[in-house]
């Protein structure tokens, strides 16, 4: 399946680069949400000019001014005699208010997120002293204590370097989904979506995607980044408590909400890792078997602390984006075939993940069988029912190197032995890169074996199993990452375990480190020997390909990897599982 980006311009559609104006959503009196999208954050009493256009005048009762203007002017009506007239010279860079009608005794007061000033009267002007494309312009009138506050925005058109700079942005995959392989929602709430978020209150239809399970997932990062925010607030409808939590990469935020509870140790200013765990989903309603969260991404604006109408305070306004074109190419490919098959009773009116102005991508081609990017794997037939492995590491830290299962070159077979070799795979990269679970489970057991021959590196071998199932880790750095796990623990797919080992002493904090990592079925055991790579085995690991045992898009991950990886004896061994240990 490929998706193509649609660098898409028009004023109304959001999908514009980290510019302050698209931003900026301070109202004083009725302040809009920290997720608002623009231009659907413009409340309904909030006309909207675009200045690319020719010069016109609009009313709220959808009738035009008769008053002259040879420049853009927009006007608002806050009653049958109260009106705002609001005019902008751009080469001077000046915004000119008049407010006309009032009843004598109304107080007057001016604001504008593009200006430090404010003023009181019938005329408020002023210089931009920032360069926004989107200007608002707020009026609070106060008559006898009664108040009520007029937003006037005016928008600018985007400069062509500013258009140009849009596609570079929309070029850049680099998000995993927020859930894993394990554990697919098999509802789907699309953005773009007006039944359950009818215009005018969400003008541009559901800001963000809704994904649902019938259990309580797990949610992870979809990339490394920092969490800037978490908030708590009781849902208006479900009365259901929630937490929200924003995590930044670089000029883009990811927004995890509606979560009945986040990891431990997660807290503002924490570092992330794409895989880790975030949190859990609320019920869909109280006492219900599904859960949800509404997960959203785009471009942000910090700016001083603001109380939303849903009573949060935030520091962060979201300029929302599709998050189709970021996933990257294996992951883009999944969740187009988990909407395929979602539940969502409206598909025929919204056929897309992102609809409306929202939509950023174009299928080219649908047909899943077309494109076999490396070609399949598929269990042999006495494969025991799998389950479904996620990589044990991260999309940002692909390996470059690799040592594959069943090579004897290091390996040889022990005197009246099989030739099976390598009982594992080796993983190796030239930085250091974190080692996360592949499949949901709870720790069976934790070899510590101090001696390793480098100073002040402790090795860990970490059983994780599944069911009859169980995957090994050897990694460093496992106390220090996860000092509540032990046995017994339970663990989730994507949480970070460790990190691998460096080569030599030289290697400890930049040079070269790999993972000896293995996958297949124990047993426990009596009298505890050691295995092929030397370690005493308390739980007697049956080793298994794990080809076969990885979802479609990580099994197609992991095979890319395999085929551009530097391994010197690829003719020999061809495959990612060799000789008595090939199953696919």
């Amino acid at each position: 399946m490929l998706i193509v980006a649609a660098c898409t311009t028009q004023s109304d559609v959001e999908i514009e680069p980290p510019i302050k104006a698209r931003a900026q959503q301070e109202i004083k009196k009725e302040p809009k949400p920290t997720t608002s999208v623009i231009p659907s954050s413009t409340p309904r009493s909030s006309p909207v000019i675009d200045l690319s256009s020719t010069p016109i005048s609009m009313s709220l009762s959808g009738g035009k001014s008769n008053v002259p203007s040879s420049e853009p002017t927009v006007t608002s009506v806050l009653s049958e005699k109260d009106i705002i007239n609001c005019t902008f010279q751009e080469e001077q860079l000046k915004v000119s208010c008049v407010a006309e009608g009032h009843h004598v005794g109304t107080e007057l007061s001016w604001s504008s997120n593009a200006t430090s000033r404010t003023g009181g009267g019938a005329i408020f002007d002023f210089i931009l002293e920032e360069d926004l494309l989107e200007i608002h312009v707020f009026l609070e009138t106060c008559l006898n204590s009664d108040c009520q506050e007029e937003i006037t925005v005016l928008e600018r058109a985007m400069k062509k370097e500013e258009e140009d700079s849009l596609g570079e942005i929309l070029t850049l995959p680099f998000m995993k989904l927020p859930f894993t392989a394990a554990h697919e929602p098999a509802g789907i709430m699309p953005m773009g979506e007006t039944i359950e978020h009818p215009p005018p209150k969400s003008p541009e239809g559901h800001p963000g995607i809704d994904f649902q399970w019938n259990h309580q997932a797990p949610i992870v990062a979809v990339s490394d980044g920092k969490v800037v925010q978490i908030t708590s607030n009781v849902h208006k409808e479900t009365e259901i408590f929630n937490l929200s939590v924003s995590v930044i990469t670089e000029e883009f935020i990811v927004n995890y909400t509606t979560l009945e509870s986040i990891a431990e140790g997660l807290e503002v200013g924490s570092d992330v890792v794409v895989g880790q765990v975030i949190g859990y989903p609320t019920p869909v309603q109280k006492g219900a078997d599904w859960y949800m969260i509404h997960w959203d991404f785009g471009l942000y604006e910090k700016h001083a602390p603001i109380t939303d109408p849903e009573g949060l305070v935030t520091e962060y306004t979201v300029t929302r984006l599709c998050p189709v074109p970021y996933f990257t190419e294996p992951e883009r490919e999944r969740v187009l075939r988990i909407w395929r098959h979602a539940f969502y009773g409206a598909k025929e009116q919204f056929p897309e993940l992102c609809n409306g102005s929202w939509k950023n991508y174009e299928v080219l081609e649908e047909d899943e069988t077309s494109l076999n990017p490396v070609g399949k794997a598929t269990p042999t037939a006495e494969s025991i029912s799998k389950p479904i492995l996620i990589l044990p590491f991260t999309s940002e830290h692909v390996p470059s190197e690799m040592l594959p299962m069943g090579e004897t070159t290091l390996h040889p077979p022990r005197p009246g032995e099989k030739a099976w070799g390598h009982p594992g795979i080796d993983f190796i990269w030239h930085h250091k890169a974190p080692i996360v679970a592949a499949l949901d489970g709870e720790v069976l057991h934790i070899i510590t074996e101090r001696n390793t021959g480098i100073s002040g590196v402790i090795w860990y071998t970490v059983q994780v199993k599944t069911g009859e199932f169980v995957v090994n880790y050897n990694v460093t750095e496992f106390e220090s990452i996860t000092p509540r796990l032990k046995v017994g623990s339970k663990v989730t797919a994507g949480q970070m375990l460790g990190y691998p080992s460096p080569i030599t002493e030289a290697d400890v904090d930049v040079g070269t480190h790999s993972i000896h990592w293995e996958f297949g079925t124990w047993e426990k055991v009596s009298d505890p020997k050691p295995n092929p790579e030397g370690i005493i085995e308390h739980y007697r690991t049956t080793r298994i390909c794990p080809v076969p045992y990885f979802s479609d898009s990580e099994r197609r991950t992991l095979l890319k990897i395999w085929e551009s990886a530097q391994y010197n004896e690829k003719d020999e061994f061809p495959d990612v599982c060799n000789g008595p240990y090939k199953n696919y």
